[in-house]
């Protein structure tokens, strides 16, 4: 039973992203003016899909963030909910893949 603690706490606290494979981090959009991270829809958006660009408060700034992973998870699941399976888009992830180690040659 310790065993299993600790393997759920090492899991909890450690870098580990649910959902990709090693060496992928997964970032998000966060908005410069009002920090809110938004889905960022110009980067895999189709143009003959409707939503907006930028942020709902209508900046067009942003960063690659980090956020706590309860929250990424909270965050991915509302919207593969909402975009996928209600509203039946293609385009549905809000996570930015960036890879963190070279490929093997």
């Amino acid at each position: 039973m310790l065993t299993l603690l600790r393997r759920a706490w090492a899991f909890v606290t450690d870098d580990h992203v649910v959902g990709t494979t090693p060496g992928v981090a997964r970032y998000f959009s966060r908005c410069d003016g009002c920090k809110r991270v938004f889905m960022n829809y110009w980067a895999i958006k189709p143009h003959h899909e409707p939503g907006r660009v930028g942020c709902p408060c209508g900046g067009i700034k942003v960063r690659l963030c980090r956020i706590p992973e309860w929250q990424a998870a909270y965050y991915v699941i509302t919207r593969y909910v909402w975009r996928k399976l209600i509203l039946r888009r293609r385009y549905w992830d809000p996570r930015i893949a960036e890879r963190q180690v070279p490929l093997d040659a």
